[in-house]
């Protein structure tokens, strides 16, 4: 008997792009899928109507006054009762096959309590590019978030870690606590899920301080996991400051080789201003 799954969905004002995602659901060639949807308090016609269209095809919607996007996804998996959790955007879209391969995979092994795939990027124009996330090492994980959004994991886990942080980087910070809890990582490598590029990206809306301060919450929320792979951090802050160091010494060089050549044609200039007159530095 197959692991039931659970698909989540937050929606706030997403109805241009709802239907995108829903028709990606009802193509997963898994048998047992439930989809949940999470009203975020939208006030936008077009997607009361969209998520009433929805409701008639089938799928779960929840509403609650507009909470956030943590909220929506926890309220959207405290309401199921699956065995696992697939993460899905209200703009994204997955491939039919990702939710089978990635529910056989957490089947087979008990150990494991992520599973993500490779993805791309898309926008409103129908352009597609390659999304070049790294290959998934733990020592990676703990310097910087390689692993997207639209992930699957186990409710259990899910519950054990207390659901997704209030944090601006939710997602990472609840791979972390799913990774503290001793679960591993694993990606398919295919591309199953398509991540749509659009203004209102967090990662847009986010400045450098932003960042700054959003992973400091992510480093306070895991102080053990971060102190027990303290080297890591360290291999990483070393690799960066001697790439730095690297750039600096190569492209400052032609950085000096660019202003000598300048100040060398201005004392040109000037030699020819000298013999010719004002109609050369006019002229050239």
């Amino acid at each position: 008997m197959s692991s039931s799954v659970a698909i989540v969905t937050p929606c706030h004002n997403d109805g241009r792009y709802l239907l995108d995602a829903l028709a990606s659901v009802r193509r997963q060639d898994y048998p047992d899928v439930t989809h949940i949807v999470v009203d975020d308090g939208s006030t936008e016609l077009v997607t009361l109507e969209v998520l009433e269209a929805a409701t008639r095809l089938g799928v779960t919607v929840l509403r609650q006054e507009q909470s956030g996007v943590v909220a929506a996804r926890n309220h959207g998996i405290n309401h199921a009762s699956a065995d696992y959790i697939l993460s899905l955007d209200a703009d994204d879209r997955i491939e039919p096959s990702y939710v089978r391969r990635a529910a056989m995979l957490l089947d087979a092994d008990p150990g494991l309590g992520l599973v993500y795939c490779l993805a791309d990027q898309f926008d409103d124009s129908g352009k597609y590019w390659a999304w070049d996330l790294p290959p998934f090492s733990l020592e990676q994980e703990i310097v910087t978030n390689v692993i997207h959004a639209c992930v699957m994991f186990r409710r259990v886990d899910w519950q054990t870690a207390g659901g997704y942080p209030p944090l601006r980087l939710d997602d990472y910070g609840m791979w972390l606590a799913i990774i503290g809890l001793g679960r591993t990582v694993t990606r398919i490598d295919d591309v199953l899920y398509h991540y749509r590029q659009t203004p209102g990206s967090i990662t847009h809306r986010m400045t450098e301080e932003d960042s700054v301060h959003a992973l400091a919450e992510v480093y306070r929320a895991h102080p053990q996991l971060f102190l027990a792979n303290l080297e890591a951090v360290i291999r990483d802050h070393r690799r960066t400051m001697q790439r730095l160091r690297y750039l600096q010494h190569r492209y400052g060089r032609v950085e000096d080789l660019i202003h000598g050549a300048a100040a060398r044609m201005k004392r040109v200039r000037r030699s020819a201003a000298s013999l010719f007159g004002s109609t050369f530095t006019e002229g050239h």
